[in-house]
C-alpha cells in the first residue's frame, strides 16, 4: 500500500509550473470572468493572483470549510460547494436532460411553456391568471438562460454549450425586435409576436443576462453578437421606461409608451444591475446614473425598514401598493437579493 500513495502534492505543483507560463502566454482579457476550482490550494491560490493581477473577474469554487479570506481580499466571487458534490451536480444535469427531451422544440428553436405532470403535450400554457396562454414566453426563455449560464459554469458540458448557444441566439435573433428595440412577451410556436407589450423590467433583466450568457461561454464571436443588443435594450429602457421624476422603472407599456405606471419591486432591482452593466460596457455615465437612481428608488420607496424586506411595489403617487404580499408564490428574496450579490461583486472589481 505505501508504494501506491498518490502524488496530489507534487501533482499539483507541477500542474501549477505548467499551468501559469500557459496563462502568461496567452491573451486573456481585462473584464473577462473565469472560474477557478479549488481556488485555495496551491495551484488555485495562484492562478487566482495571476487572474486578478489582469484584471479578470475571478469566481472562485470553494469548499465550506476552507479560508477564504486571501481571496475576500483579492475580490473574487465566492462559490460555496464542490465537485465532489456529486448528488446536487447529478439532478442539476438530470433536469437539464429531461428539459432536452421534453421541451425543447427541434423545428423552430427554443422551449415550449409548459407540460403536463408527465411531460406530455398539455393546452394550459399560462403560469398565472395574466400570462398570455402561448407556446413560448420571453420570461420563461430568460430564466432557463439564467439556469444554463450557471449549470455551465460548473457543468462545461458540450451538449450544454450547444444548447446555451443556441438560448442566446434565440433571445438576439427571435425575441429580441431591432425596431422598437424591445424584447417580444409572447410568441406561437413559429416565433410570431403575439402581442406588442413591452415590459422594461424583462428588457433591462435581459440585457443583463445575455452579456453573463456570452461571456461565461467565453466566445468573443458571441459576446459581439451580444453587446449591440444588450445595450440597445439598456439604452431603449433608459429612453422608455424610466420615470424622470424619481428615477424609478414603470412597469409596463405598448410602442406608444408606458401604460402601467406602478413600479414592482423587481424591476427596481433589475434596473440596477442592467444599467450598471451597460456603464461597464461603454463607460457611459447615464447609465451609472440611472443605476444609482435606480438603487435610491429601491431605498426610499420599497425598503422596509421597520419590518425587513421589500414592497411588493408602489403605485404612481409613490405609496405601496395595498393588499400585495411580501412573500408569496410570485415574491420572494430573488430579484433583490441576486441585484445585492450582483452589485457587491461588480463594485469590488
Amino acid at each position: 500500500a505505501g508504494a501506491c500513495q498518490p502524488f496530489w502534492g507534487r501533482g499539483t505543483r507541477i500542474a501549477f509550473w505548467f499551468s501559469v507560463p500557459h496563462l502568461r502566454g496567452r491573451q486573456v482579457e481585462r473584464g473577462s470572468r473565469v472560474l477557478v476550482t479549488g481556488a485555495t490550494g496551491f495551484v488555485g491560490s495562484h492562478l487566482v493572483d495571476e487572474l486578478t493581477a489582469r484584471g479578470c473577474r475571478v469566481r472562485a469554487l470553494v469548499r465550506r470549510t476552507s479560508d477564504v479570506s486571501r481571496l475576500e481580499e483579492l475580490g473574487a466571487e465566492l462559490v460555496r460547494g464542490g465537485l465532489d458534490d456529486a448528488e446536487a451536480l447529478e439532478r442539476a444535469v438530470d433536469l437539464f436532460r429531461l428539459l432536452e427531451r421534453h421541451v425543447n422544440d427541434p423545428v423552430h428553436g427554443g422551449y415550449v411553456e409548459a407540460a403536463a405532470r408527465d411531460w406530455s403535450p398539455t393546452d394550459d400554457m399560462g403560469l398565472s391568471g395574466r400570462d398570455w396562454n402561448e407556446k413560448k414566453s420571453m420570461n420563461t426563455h430568460l430564466h432557463l438562460l439564467e439556469a444554463y449560464t450557471n449549470l455551465f459554469r460548473v457543468w462545461p458540458d458540450a451538449t450544454l454549450r450547444v444548447r446555451l448557444r443556441e438560448l442566446i441566439g434565440v433571445m438576439a435573433d427571435r425575441m429580441f425586435d431591432p425596431r422598437t428595440g424591445h424584447f417580444g412577451q409572447y410568441f406561437d410556436e413559429a416565433w410570431n409576436p403575439k402581442t406588442d407589450l413591452v415590459s422594461y423590467g424583462h428588457d433591462i433583466e435581459g440585457s443583463w443576462l445575455l452579456t453573463e450568457a456570452a461571456e461565461v461561454l467565453g466566445e468573443g464571436a458571441l459576446l459581439e453578437r451580444v453587446r449591440p443588443v444588450a445595450l440597445r435594450l439598456a439604452e431603449t429602457t433608459l429612453r422608455e421606461g424610466v420615470d424622470p421624476r424619481d428615477g424609478g422603472l414603470w412597469n409596463e407599456g405598448n410602442p406608444s409608451g408606458p401604460t402601467d405606471l406602478g413600479k414592482d419591486w423587481w424591476p427596481q432591482a433589475e434596473a440596477v444591475v442592467g444599467f450598471y452593466n451597460a456603464y461597464e460596457m461603454t463607460g457611459d455615465e447615464r447609465h451609472l446614473r440611472a443605476a444609482r437612481d435606480a438603487w435610491a428608488f429601491a431605498v426610499r420607496h420599497l425598503a422596509d425598514r421597520e419590518r425587513g424586506e421589500w414592497h411588493w411595489g408602489v403605485g404612481h403617487d409613490g405609496t405601496p401598493v395595498p393588499d400585495k404580499p411580501k412573500l408569496g408564490a410570485w415574491k420572494c428574496p430573488y430579484h433583490n437579493a441576486r441585484a445585492c450579490f450582483e452589485m457587491k461583486e461588480r463594485l469590488a472589481r
